[in-house]
């Protein structure tokens, strides 16, 4: 129980970060445009989205998909998106 408190907390710090680093774009939609921000958020979103698929597919909506460059970063998008 600790340890999905701990993911849940883990995932608000990391997107609390992921908006800070993107309020400095000249668009400030709330969208993440980058795409290291992009990954690193799906990196959060994989690791949170059996135990809170509802936190899960917030995050994934973040994500300006617009942005996403690579097939492999478009399909892996893809793919949380669908599972979220």
């Amino acid at each position: 129980m600790n340890s999905d408190r701990f993911v849940k907390i883990w995932a608000a710090v990391v997107a609390v970060a992921l908006f800070a680093v993107t309020g400095c774009s000249r668009i400030n939609d709330g969208k993440i445009r980058s795409g290291s921000a992009i990954d690193a958020l799906m990196n959060n979103v994989e690791s949170i989205i059996n135990s809170d698929a509802e936190l899960a597919d917030s995050l994934m909506n973040l994500i300006d998909s617009n942005s996403l460059r690579g097939k492999e970063r478009k399909a892996r998008y893809a793919l949380l998106y669908s599972e979220a």
